[in-house]
């Protein structure tokens, strides 16, 4: 299952889903992942991805940050997806991102 966060664009990931034949994401209309995620109020077990659209969340880099790792710990084989497209190149969310695991990797071609 895969579970994306953002209360301004929620089909953003609608299309590409169909295109690859994955299940509608679920959405998730929240502004806070702090709060999303540390108060426990859904439980993403049987998520394999989390996609988190930075331009709704209203957190502080620090609070994103503390959420994040607080699910990593918690989900650990759930991969975490990042829409950043509207952030600046030089923004110091990557930094962090980076300084805790969560970066983008390409994937395997098959052979």
């Amino acid at each position: 299952m895969l579970v994306y966060v953002s209360e301004i664009r929620p089909n953003l990931l609608d299309d590409i889903c169909d295109k690859i034949y994955y299940s509608m994401p679920m959405n998730i209309k929240e502004t806070s992942l702090k709060k999303l995620i540390i108060s426990n109020t859904v439980n993403f077990s049987a998520v394999k991805i989390l996609a988190v659209d930075l331009s709704a969340i209203k957190d502080t880099t620090s609070e994103i940050i503390e959420a994040l790792t607080s699910f990593q710990a918690m989900y650990k084989e759930t991969r975490i997806i990042i829409i950043a497209d509207k952030e600046q190149p030089n923004s110091p969310i990557f930094t962090r991102l980076l300084e805790i695991g969560v970066y983008n990797r390409p994937l395997a071609k098959s052979k």
